[in-house]
């Protein structure tokens, strides 16, 4: 398990944002502002094989239903080639003044790959994702994120898009769903996350650096219960190296999760 950042992946990554970059460039030619990495890959986490594209998008006007479709489809043609996207638009006028929950003009990751194929083949008629403008909360993360570590791939620098993000809006973008990080998760990954979502969440609030998901559980391991840290291992090594889930015991699971919710919100 090798962690890399932008300057030392591989040529397909690196072509693969250069891929987003032509897709967007296509539609939007000068209404383009900018594309931006966040996520791992700009924080020096990025495992390939394992790692999603964390991408940004800016943009100078509102997009259109034939745009947002004609976007989908050519991000569903590059994806998982060789990693899977997470793509999210912003329109300038909307985030200056900052606004939160913030709007967001196109969105695309794994989780709507099925629900974009049905609807560009007819089987879904209408769907939020295109037919106007939807606020979603982690965008204010997301803008946090690539103002502190972020990496501007085509466009404008970086300090010229994206406003400041106020605490309130930060905290409540990363800690308003920890309610549902569920360790009873059966599938490997879900539970991995879990773990390591709340972990980063902690360390945020301890040290106010938003951290990756492997350094968030490093800082972890001298604060958890020793007996609990093998968990926090384990979680990693299942998130980036497709690992098992350990034998371990259910009570330390139970504990776990009781002790970095209480740490969260007390």
């Amino acid at each position: 398990m090798e962690f890399r950042d932008a300057h030392t992946v591989s040529e397909k990554v690196h072509g693969q944002v250069d891929q987003v970059c032509r897709v967007w460039l296509k539609h939007l030619k000068h209404r383009l502002v900018g594309v931006y990495l966040h996520g791992s890959l700009a924080l020096g986490s990025f495992v390939e094989d394992a790692s999603d594209l964390d991408i940004l998008v800016v943009t100078e006007a509102r997009l259109s239903r034939r745009e947002r479709l004609s976007i989908a489809r050519d991000v569903l043609a590059i994806d998982q080639k060789p990693c899977p996207l997470e793509i999210s638009a912003l329109w300038l006028q909307q985030i200056f003044p900052w606004q939160y929950p913030t709007p967001c003009q196109f969105h695309y990751s794994s989780l709507w790959t099925e629900h974009y194929r049905r609807l560009l083949g007819g089987e879904i008629q209408n769907s939020f994702l295109v037919e106007e403008d939807f606020t979603d909360t982690d965008m204010a993360c997301h803008v946090r994120l690539a103002g502190q570590s972020g990496l501007c791939v085509y466009g404008r620098p970086i300090h010229e898009v994206f406003p400041p993000v106020p605490e309130q809006d930060f905290w409540d973008s990363i800690s308003r769903d920890i309610g549902g990080c569920s360790f009873d998760d059966p599938q490997p990954k879900t539970y991995a996350a879990n773990i390591l979502t709340l972990a980063r969440v902690l360390s945020y609030k301890k040290e106010k650096r938003i951290l990756s998901k492997v350094d968030g559980a490093r800082w972890a391991l001298g604060y958890v219960p020793e007996k609990l840290r093998y968990l926090l291992e384990n979680a990693v090594q299942i998130w980036y190296a497709g690992a098992e889930k350990c034998g371990y015991d259910a009570e330390d699971v139970r504990e776990l999760q009781r002790f970095l919710m209480d740490e969260i919100r007390n």
